[in-house]
């Protein structure tokens, strides 16, 4: 043990932590979502695998939500989603804390839907014409 040694180093998790995360948003692909009893009151919770990772994330509400509303609500359509994992400023029983949370991808690109793309008129080719005729 040295003088960097962190609190995270002396009791690894094998869940995913904002610590994990830290600052710099990290890009993770879904491998598997299947479900497992967690926690000291041993709920069942919905837990996803990723690709080159031995960590795994417990799927909160939020998360799951966030997944639904980028790939669908059928949870296996996420299996092979890429999605980046960040840290996040949240309440937790009046208190803040750090928390990890999901989004597409792409970062800082927004999503424009198919029927909002702008499509430009037909040009007009035909010759101009000067004329003295004054439109207005």
């Amino acid at each position: 043990m040295d003088a960097n040694t962190t609190i995270d180093q002396i009791f690894p998790s094998r869940w995913i932590k904002s610590s994990d995360i830290g600052s710099t948003p990290k890009i993770a692909t879904i491998t598997k979502i299947d479900f497992e009893i967690v926690g000291p009151d041993r709920e069942q919770k919905a837990v996803l695998s990723f690709q080159n990772s031995t960590k795994r994330l417990i799927l909160n509400r939020t998360n799951a939500q966030t997944l639904a509303n980028l790939y669908g609500k059928e949870v296996m359509s996420w299996v092979g989603k890429r999605i980046t994992l960040y840290c996040a400023e949240v309440q937790f029983r009046g208190a803040p804390c750090l928390a990890v949370r999901i989004k597409d991808q792409v970062q800082d690109t927004p999503k424009v839907p198919a029927e909002a793309v702008i499509v430009s008129p037909p040009i007009d080719e035909t010759p101009w014409q000067e004329s003295d005729d004054i439109p207005f």
